[in-house]
């Protein structure tokens, strides 16, 4: 049977961390995604048919899925899966679910790598902005944080031709990811497409003046 008890301590820990230990650099991955990501896990999780126990392995997993960014971007997800055990021994949560939510966690690693249908949730949950309707507001935060990383700009072009290759690479893994989101994902591919082709468009019209 599901914890709530258990979840609430799990939300109050994985939200000091990530409002107080989180690299300001990361001004994509904070608080605020994972909050986002915790609700689309329970959407998608409950639109795919889990509930009870499940439910609470994927909004446990879906809190600490990004912690590990308090060590740095490299191999976050296992400094994520680190936190999230050392806790939830602590609280004497079951073994069996233990594990469920390493998994859950690990297959979120680029190239998403679930095995199994619980991990396709979190995996469609973690990349469900691209299919919402502010996904230009996420993608500029993202923009930020990717410079902020490479320790230089990057330039809009450069940027939405990243992001284009991203969003025809992606597939979502759920049956609600792919019936419900990616039509959505699909909008907001066209959107930077034609951002994409305006701005090549016009660098070329820059380079026959010049």
């Amino acid at each position: 049977m599901a914890d709530n008890n258990i979840v609430e301590k799990v939300e109050a820990y994985a939200k000091t961390i990530l409002e107080n230990d989180i690299p300001d650099q990361f001004v994509y991955h904070d608080h605020y995604h994972t909050e986002r990501v915790v609700k689309a896990a329970e959407v998608i999780g409950k639109e795919c048919g889990f509930e009870g126990d499940d439910i609470e392995v994927l909004t446990i997993a879906a809190w600490f899925h990004d912690t590990g960014y308090k060590q740095g971007c490299s191999n976050h997800e296992s400094a994520g899966i680190q936190i999230a055990r050392a806790f939830l021994e602590k609280e004497s949560y079951p073994e069996e679910k233990i594990v469920k939510v390493e998994g859950c966690i690990n297959a979120t690693k680029m190239p998403q790598s679930p095995k199994n249908p619980l991990e396709e949730v979190l995996c469609d949950a973690d990349l469900h902005h691209l299919a919402c309707e502010d996904y230009q507001k996420m993608a500029a935060k993202m923009h930020k944080e990717v410079e902020h990383m490479k320790g230089h700009s990057i330039e809009d072009e450069d940027w939405n031709e990243m992001n284009y290759q991203f969003f025809k690479d992606h597939e979502f893994f759920t049956a609600y990811g792919k019936n419900v989101l990616e039509p959505i994902k699909e909008g907001n591919l066209q959107t930077i497409k034609k951002a994409y082709k305006k701005k090549k468009k016009e660098s070329k019209y820059i380079a026959e003046l010049e």
